[in-house]
């Protein structure tokens, strides 16, 4: 099977458990040369790229699916009340499940890259931690026994816009910006088992994104303009993800 469905399951595998709620949400027809993605009633069918011509100028548009998938370590930045996290076993996963392009064929010619993202954060709590969101959409950190393997987990459905330029046949470097919408938020401990639903966090997110990347491999850096908390809670936590862009 080729590596880039094997990526595109892992990604919908670890937010299964978001559009479980909906099994309309998300479906997708997994044809290597006739993909369709349907995302709440609406079909976007990817076929071959256009841009398979041997011409070396112009332009070609193209037509993706599950392109880019980034991975990479997450953490924090801003207020120190923030829930304290362990950056190592912290990691950040998307993937752009359908996207378009206009690309041009030349060198130091741009490139433009719309599309839908599913983005998923994964934040490993320190021991003995689990917490809640009050109404104010403030952490509260829950008193008992003490918690085994206690994760933040937060998903986003966005659209991301990117501008790029190729600075050789397939060596490029790529600036975006993203709008998100936040489609589930939990803490999950595994012992004692308890997965607790967040609400009262921030509905949206803001991104820009940095990457240098080549066909298949590239690295990447995501920071999140607005908080992940709301404004009302005072708390200030933007997103940072750094890591590997793989089949691009």
């Amino acid at each position: 099977m080729n590596i880039k469905y094997l990526l595109a399951a892992a990604a919908l595998l670890l937010s299964a458990s978001v559009f479980a709620q909906d099994a309309e949400l998300l479906t997708v027809t997994p044809e290597e040369d006739n993909m369709t993605v349907s995302i709440a009633g609406f079909d976007i069918k990817l076929g071959p790229s256009e841009g398979s011509g041997s011409s070396r100028h112009g332009i070609y548009t193209e037509a993706r699916g599950f392109s880019p998938v980034n991975l990479g370590l997450t953490t924090f930045m801003g207020s120190e009340e923030t829930p304290d996290i362990r950056i190592p076993r912290s990691w950040y996963l998307s993937a752009d499940i359908a996207s378009f392009g206009i690309h041009g064929r030349a060198k130091f010619s741009p490139f433009f890259d719309t599309g839908i993202r599913l983005s998923h954060y994964n934040y490993r709590l320190n021991d003995g931690r689990a917490f809640t969101i009050t109404e104010n959409g403030v952490p509260a950190f829950i008193d008992g026994p003490v918690y085994d393997k206690s994760k933040f987990k937060l998903t986003y459905l966005g659209v991301p816009v990117t501008l790029g330029m190729r600075l050789g046949h397939d060596f490029k470097i790529s600036a975006t910006a993203s709008f998100d919408i936040l489609v589930d938020a939990r803490n999950k401990v595994k012992a004692p088992k308890i997965k607790t639903q967040l609400y009262d966090l921030n509905p949206y997110r803001t991104s820009v994104e940095l990457a240098i990347h080549g066909k298949d491999c590239g690295i990447f850096v995501n920071y999140g303009l607005t908080s992940i908390f709301k404004e009302s809670s005072g708390l200030d936590a933007h997103t940072l993800s750094i890591g590997i862009r793989l089949l691009d």
